[in-house]
Formats: structure tokens, sequence, C-alpha cells
């Protein structure tokens, strides 16, 4: 190494260690290119007699008075007026827009050390940046705009420090083993679009500062430990599509705010513990392709109200404690494909409405308390696949009109001991499933 190349050095390393920063964070302050120093000390570059003078003028600028300054080496005096200010003006403007960078190092470090198995993430202060695993920055000035740290192995708490990531629009930690509570600082990350934290061991609360997130299409917290009620809080989320809350622990009535959501299109509440009514304000969600409350304590009737959901795809009630009469009126639900409401108390009539739901694939009643005649209007779903009447108190004979039903795979009728007759021939010998 040269005594150009060997003092810079000694200055960028006096330098780091004071700052506690990196030889790349030295480097980008000082040079303009994070490897420059690193570089200089492993004799891959060669240092020129401008750069020297530039980078060595700049540290004469911005060397701290506590620090000693190398003996060997001649300390230029610091810029004074004219072109010489002006370009440390624009280094200091640099420093300025880059300290968000710094800022958002350290607050993903601090996430990482708060780990207790981070094997799954390569981040250290002597990297650049821009090579951490899963994170991806943007923007004039640069700031960390994705984290996706999924299915990394990671093992430990989510820090606080996440929530300083004030440009993030994605946060994707899911399919780890994360435990503890989720930050309610999470709350500050106003740009968030997207954050993904499913499939870990979190428990406590849904924290209701996310209702903070303006900008939030997706919210999946599913396949976790949370407890406690779903906030009503989550209604201020007016860009909200897909909400996922399935498969923890969460108990209380599902909020009749979230019939606030004027975007939501899947809604997917099961296997909770959720008690009470389903709520008739859930009728006022117009974008709704996917409703899923299944698995739950859900009581009550099935709002009439669902059939204004008229984009409505996925309709699964499955269950619950559900009881009443079937509302015909879901028989306008011309985009069904899926409706399953077995395993609840349900009374009554199947609706021969349905016969109308030209898309219906799947028709899940089993388990009810349904009697009367099936309906010979269902002899009209060409495309329906499953069809499972089991364990209720139907009557009388199947209709012909099922023979039709070219694309029938499963049938079930058993625990209907009133009902009459065989399933025709015909029928059975196009079935996978007969029962």
């Amino acid at each position: 190494m040269n005594a150009l190349n060997r003092s810079l050095v000694e200055l960028a390393v006096r330098y780091a260690n004071w700052r506690r920063v990196s030889l790349w964070r030295v480097g980008h302050l000082a040079a303009g290119r994070g490897s420059f120093f690193v570089d200089l000390r492993d004799g891959r570059r060669h240092c020129q007699t401008n750069t020297y003078s530039r980078v060595l003028q700049w540290f004469a600028d911005h060397w701290p008075d506590v620090l000693e300054w190398p003996a060997d080496t001649p300390r230029p005096e610091s810029s004074g007026t004219g072109p010489a200010e002006q370009a440390g003006s624009r280094r200091r403007a640099a420093r300025r827009s880059s300290s968000g960078l710094t800022a958002d190092r350290d607050a993903l470090l601090s996430f990482k050390n708060g780990l207790i198995d981070s094997a799954g993430l390569n981040w250290s202060a002597d990297r650049d940046l821009g090579e951490w695993d899963g994170v991806a920055t943007g923007g004039t000035p640069p700031r960390v705009t994705e984290l996706d740290a999924s299915a990394r192995g990671l093992r430990g708490t989510i820090a606080p420090a996440l929530g300083e990531l004030t440009h993030l629009t994605r946060l994707w930690l899911s399919d780890n083993r994360l435990t503890g509570s989720i930050p309610g600082e999470l709350g500050r990350l106003a740009n968030l679009t997207s954050l993904a934290l499913w499939g870990n061991e979190l428990s406590g609360p849904v924290p209701g500062d996310l209702g903070a997130l303006a900008r939030l299409s997706t919210l999946s917290l599913s396949r976790n430990r949370l407890s406690g009620p779903i906030p009503g809080d989550l209604c201020r989320l007016i860009n909200l599509r897909f909400l996922f809350l399935w498969g923890n622990r969460l108990t209380g009535p599902i909020p009749g705010e979230l019939g606030r959501l004027p975007h939501l299109a899947e809604l997917v509440l099961s296997d909770n513990r959720l008690t009470g009514a389903i709520p008739r304000a859930l009728g006022e969600l117009g974008s709704l392709v996917r409703l899923s409350l299944c698995g739950n304590g859900l009581s009550g009737p099935i709002p009439a109200e669902l059939a204004a959901l008229r984009n409505l795809e996925v309709l699964d009630l499955t269950d619950n404690r559900l009881s009443g009469s079937i509302p015909p009126q879901l028989g306008r639900l011309a985009r069904l494909e899926w409706m399953r409401v077995d395993g609840n108390r349900l009374t009554g009539a199947l609706p021969a409405e349905f016969g109308g739901l030209a898309n219906l694939r799947r028709l899940e009643v089993g388990g009810n308390r349904l009697s009367g005649p099936v309906p010979h209007q269902l002899g009209g779903l060409r495309r329906l696949v499953t069809l499972d009447l089991g364990d209720n108190d139907f009557r009388g004979p199947l209709p012909r009109g099922l023979e039709a039903l070219a694309s029938l795979r499963v049938l079930r009728t058993s625990g209907n001991p009133s009902i009459s007759g065989a399933i025709p021939q015909t029928l059975q010998d196009s079935l996978l499933a007969c029962g």
C-alpha cells in the first residue's frame, strides 16, 4: 500500500471507530463509494492525487475536535469561501440525506440484535445495505422501502425499532418462529401497504395502533397465538383489501365497524374463538369476494343482509352455532361458487331459490336440523361438484333432476332417515364419493 493509500485508510479507520460505523459507511460519506477504503486497504484501488486531495479535505472539514489527527499526515485547512465552501455544503447536504438511511440501518440491526436466532440474515454493519437479505431501498434520497424476512428460521421478538422505518411499504416476517407481542409502534409506518406476520408464535392482542396505517392494503396475522378482541380501530384502514386473522385465539364479537371498509375483498376470521352474532353491517362490504367465519362460536341467524354482497364468491360459515332458517335471499348471490353452512343448528327448509345460483360448485349444508323435501330446483346447478345434505331431516325422494348434474362428483345424503328411494344408478356412476 503506497503512502497516499495508507494515510487515507488510517484516517478512515480512526474516524469510523470514533463514529462507531463501518468503513463502508465512511466510504459513502467521504468518497461517495462504500467500498472505497476497503479497496484501498486490500490493494484493489490506488488513489489518484486529485481524489486524495478531495477525500483528505473531507476529513479536514469533518474531523471532530476531540479526535487526534495522525501526526504523519498533513492536515489542510478547513474549507473557506468560494467553490471549496460550495463543495463542502454539497458534501454536508449529502451527509444529511444519508442520515435517514443510517437510521434505517440502525433500526434493522436493532431488530436483528433482539433475535435469539438470526442465522438466516446476512446483515452486518460491515456490509453494504444493498447486500442485506430481504432489504430493498428506493426513493431520493434512498430509504429502506421493503423488508421481506419470511421463512428464514428467525426466533425471538419483533423489535419496536421497526416502527422507525418510516418509508417502509412492505413488511413481511411470515413463516418464522417469532414470539412475543406485535409492537404497537408498527402503527407509525404511515407508508405501509402490506403487513404479513402469519405463521409465527406471536401472542397478545392485535394492536389497535395498526388502525393508523391508512395506506394498508393487506393485513395478514393468521396462524399465531393472538388473543383478545378484534379491535374496532381496524375500521380506519380505508384502503384495506385483505384481512386475514384466522387460526388464532381471538375472542369476543366481530366488530360491526368492519362493515365500513369499502375496498375489502377478503375477510377471513376462521378458527378463532369468536362469539356473538354475525354483524348485519358486513352486508355493506360491496367489494367482498370471500367471507370465511368458520370454526368459531358464532350464534344467532345468518343475516339476510349478506345477500347484498353481489361480488361474493365464497361464503363459509361452517362449524359455528348458527340457528334459524337459511335466508332465501342468499339465492341472489349470482357469483357465489362456494356455500358452506354445515355443522350448525340451522332449521327449516333448504331454499328453492338456491337453484338459481348458476355458478355454485359446492353446496354443503350437512350437520344441521334442516327439514322438508330437497328442492327440485337444485337440478339446475349445472356446475355443482359437491352437494352435502347429510345429517339433517330431509324427507321424500331425491329430485330426479339431480341426474342431469354432469359435474357432480360428491353427493352425501346419509343421516336423513326420511329420505326415500335410492340414488339413481346413472348418477352413482359419475360420482367419486357417495353416501
